[in-house]
């Protein structure tokens, strides 16, 4: 049998242990300190514990750990240093707050024993905190009793026998922050408490205190005209939208611009708002590997500050971006299915094409960074300056998302993101259709040589930065998309053995 060699444990060091895990049942045992002798208080909450069933003043650590032996259930005389396997488990059960999580499926790695942490306020893994629990109190109340089998033993006890919750109950109602909780109905401020199922925490504190370093990041990002007001204000939405855990908005975020905008500076507030470790950087296009949607089990949040500008995974973002349930897949387990409730901003310096599905369109909210901040005009101390005011920008984050809901989470987009999207959205069409949109209108009785419109689309294109169609796969899909362009017929006549469009003309000065 393994033992542990390390029999000496102080009570500091079992205080320490325990107070985090540990609370008296209300009504049943002891616990105003008041009432607690000397050594009981040195004991903290397993002393308040131990208080309501001392019968007499515990005036010697022998008498404690005596005491605390029969409590959790270690044999005296004869029989001392047994351990009745029940009555530990039972003890551990009935102070602490302990729950098996589980899928509805059934995959075994979606099963697993969770610990409520009252100084965290959040729920946190059970194995590891119940392992050094049960050596603690087991050597400090028995001597050198504790085993690897024991332990085994009494936590196999405690997970058969432990409350089971549904995974997807977790994370569902509450956001837990350094000091409180979001009540999520409400969007009110609330202490922690083990009801609310919470595994995820931000260690922002939010309070009604000023936020100058962002207010001013934000009028110089966006300006602060009337448009830039409008941009400043769809910000804080997107950024209350973070603690939410639904997906009403059905929405992802594009931040855009050629570098040195602010595109970082303003992720790195988000994740400091939501918390880090609740976060993930995967990359966008990795979304659709085989193992693509696996950093994102756990998160609330997605933030992406070095994406590519190769394809977009449209099926996969819009999936998680209406809630959607999701096939898993996990390196060496079981696939999992389940609805990512993560929040989705990318940032490029060169945007993906772009999908040309209605989904696509509807979905996705652009927010262009009109501005460069190099040498002189950039701040070496603005991200310091940011995230030291993270407590207020939380609160200020909270007060936008009750702003959205009312609104039925419709995201107030300026001019200039408008604009920004619709150029984008344009780019994503075809090329054929864009040019004939962009260079060619309806015009009854007018013509255009033929021959001509081919040499004017291949300038096009070079000033747009584009590789041109060669002249067969041009005219394919100009005819294809003429009706689209123009609300014409494509109508062509021969006039002197030269093919002329009719009834259309060049839309700003080009080739005659």
């Amino acid at each position: 049998m393994t033992t542990n060699k390390a029999s000496k444990v102080s009570l500091t060091k079992l205080r320490q242990e325990l107070d985090p895990y540990l609370r008296p049942v209300a009504g049943k045992l002891g616990e105003a300190e008041s009432d607690h002798s000397k050594l009981l208080n040195e004991a903290g909450r397993l002393g308040a514990i131990l208080n309501g069933v001392a019968g007499t003043d515990i005036t010697t650590e022998r008498e404690l750990k005596t005491l605390i032996g029969k409590t959790i259930g270690i044999s005296q005389g004869k029989d001392s240093g047994r351990v009745d396997r029940e009555v530990l488990a039972s003890f551990i059960l009935t102070h602490t707050n302990c729950v098996l999580r589980e899928r509805k499926q059934g995959v075994d790695r979606g099963r697993n024993l969770l610990i409520y942490c009252y100084d965290e306020g959040v729920y946190i893994d059970g194995t590891a905190v119940l392992s050094r629990i049960l050596a603690r109190i087991l050597n400090y109340a028995g001597g050198n009793i504790w085993s690897m089998g024991l332990e085994s033993a009494v936590i196999a006890l405690i997970q058969r026998k432990a409350r089971i919750v549904d995974y997807e109950e977790f994370d569902l109602n509450f956001y837990a922050f350094e000091s409180s909780s979001l009540d999520l109905a409400t969007l009110e401020l609330v202490d922690h408490d083990p009801r609310q199922l919470t595994t995820i925490k931000s260690h922002a504190d939010p309070r009604k205190e000023a936020t100058p370093s962002f207010d001013e990041f934000l009028r110089t990002t966006f300006d602060d005209d009337q448009d830039g007001k409008v941009t400043q204000a769809f910000v804080w939405s997107w950024l209350g939208y973070q603690l939410d855990r639904s997906t009403s908005a059905e929405a992802f975020l594009f931040l855009v611009s050629s570098g040195a905008g602010g595109k970082s500076s303003l992720l790195n507030v988000m994740r400091s708002v939501v918390g880090a470790s609740n976060t993930t950087g995967q990359k966008l296009q990795a979304l659709s590997g085989e193992f693509g949607l696996q950093p994102l089990l756990g998160k609330t949040a997605l933030y992406s500050d070095e994406s590519s500008s190769d394809v977009f995974p449209v099926e996969v973002v819009n999936a998680i971006t209406t809630g959607s349930r999701v096939t898993i897949n996990i390196k060496n387990h079981a696939q999992l299915e389940t609805k990512l409730r993560v929040k989705l901003t990318f940032a490029f310096n060169q945007l993906p094409p772009a999908a040309t599905t209605i989904g696509f369109s509807r979905r996705l909210l652009l927010l262009p960074f009109p501005h460069v901040f190099l040498k002189q005009n950039a701040n070496k101390n603005l991200s310091k300056s940011l995230i030291a005011e993270t407590n207020g920008i939380a609160f200020k984050a909270i007060e936008s998302l009750r702003k959205l809901r009312a609104s039925g989470y419709h995201f107030l987009e300026s001019e200039s993101m408008k604009d920004a999207k619709t150029e984008y959205l344009e780019r994503g069409l075809p090329q054929s259709l864009r040019y004939l949109k962009d260079r060619i209108k309806v015009n009854v009785g007018s013509r255009l040589k033929k021959s001509d419109v081919y040499p004017d689309f291949v300038a096009w294109c070079a000033q747009n930065g584009e590789n041109s169609a060669t002249n067969q796969v041009f005219w394919v899909g100009a005819k294809k998309n003429w009706q689209t362009a123009l609300h014409a017929m494509c109508q062509t006549s021969r006039v002197q053995g030269y093919d002329y469009l009719t009834d259309v003309d060049w839309r700003n000065e080009g080739a005659d």
